[in-house]
């Protein structure tokens, strides 16, 4: 709910408000048409500021992703810096999820190679590359090599513009939807 108090040069007051405002954020299309491709908001991305310039921990989630094939998603997060860390590759096998929450944080493990990401939760994992370094089909990504820790962007400062390249690299492919965007959590030094 917000309210505004505005007074003009008269010196003539008014209180505008209350109004609630609603803030929804876009789903991202995996792929956006077709059967493989990037995501329909490539990259999606968060402009941080304000914050203190020395990050020591990093956590990435995801909100209700789902797909039918989650082996065919790659999630690619870019920093400020510059610094490419792959947060998930090839991961789940055949298997759909539906309506997961992924949180990326160092010192969890890795998410399953084959086995089925769980659907309706919240899970947190550590980033993996089950995948190339470099991938075949490059949509349009920055170039590589690529990271799978995020401990590498221990120091950094995380004001600027973070970007997430999430695209489906299997042709054929199946189809999804991060429905509920993304979000960054940061500790300081």
């Amino acid at each position: 709910m917000a309210a505004c108090f505005v007074t003009n040069g008269a010196g003539d007051s008014l209180w505008l408000g209350p109004a609630f405002v609603e803030v929804w954020s876009l789903p991202v299309g995996v792929p956006v048409s077709g059967s493989s491709g990037p995501g329909s908001r490539y990259p999606a991305t968060i402009n941080v500021f304000g914050q203190p310039t020395n990050i020591n921990t990093v956590a990435v989630s995801l909100w209700s992703l789902s797909h039918t094939r989650s082996a065919d998603l790659n999630f690619l997060l870019l920093s400020p810096s510059g610094k490419r860390i792959i947060l998930m590759s090839n991961v789940g096998g055949t298997n759909g999820v539906s309506g997961a929450s992924l949180r990326f944080l160092n010192g969890w493990s890795a998410p399953p190679q084959s086995g089925e990401i769980p659907s309706g939760v919240t899970t947190t994992y550590g980033p993996s590359n089950y995948g190339q370094k470099t991938p075949q089909i490059p949509f349009g990504l920055p170039a590589g090599p690529y990271s799978s820790n995020l401990s590498d962007l221990q120091g950094d400062n995380p004001n600027g513009v973070w970007k997430l390249y999430i695209y489906d690299d299997i042709q054929p492919g199946g189809v999804g939807q991060l429905y509920n965007s993304w979000s960054l959590d940061f500790t300081f030094q």
